[in-house]
């Protein structure tokens, strides 16, 4: 049996969706640091080439390849609204954030694998 990671799409793969760019966007939110900037957020990129400009105003923005094409929230601005979310406590506290290294990505390479399988048994 050959085990296939997947991470981030290609450009050959097939569009997973809406859901499977809020998925990898809560992964990212979970596994990275998002640094917010004068002009928006800094999202790493999963392939760790870089980063990638959020901005989630009332038009979402971001520098990435599939946002540029479909001009539609990617994973990136999924990401950004997660950690929005989760860092805005109605009771006034705060949350740090803490880096997570590189390294950690295996953990979103299984679940993401695993959840593969389910959804698409020919990727067994």
């Amino acid at each position: 049996m050959v085990v296939q990671l997947i991470t981030a799409l290609g450009p050959n793969d097939p569009d997973d969706g809406d859901e499977g760019r809020q998925q990898r966007g809560l992964a990212i939110a979970a596994l990275t640091k998002i640094e917010q900037t004068r002009i928006g957020y800094k999202v790493p990129s999963q392939s760790n080439n870089g980063t990638y400009v959020v901005c989630v105003d009332a038009e979402p923005f971001c520098s990435c390849p599939d946002f540029e094409h479909r001009q539609e929230a990617c994973k990136h601005v999924y990401a950004v609204q997660y950690t929005i979310e989760r860092e805005a406590h109605e009771d006034g506290s705060t949350t740090v954030t803490e880096t997570i290294q590189a390294s950690q990505w295996h953990i979103y390479n299984d679940a993401q694998t695993h959840a593969n399988r389910a959804t698409h048994p020919q990727w067994a």
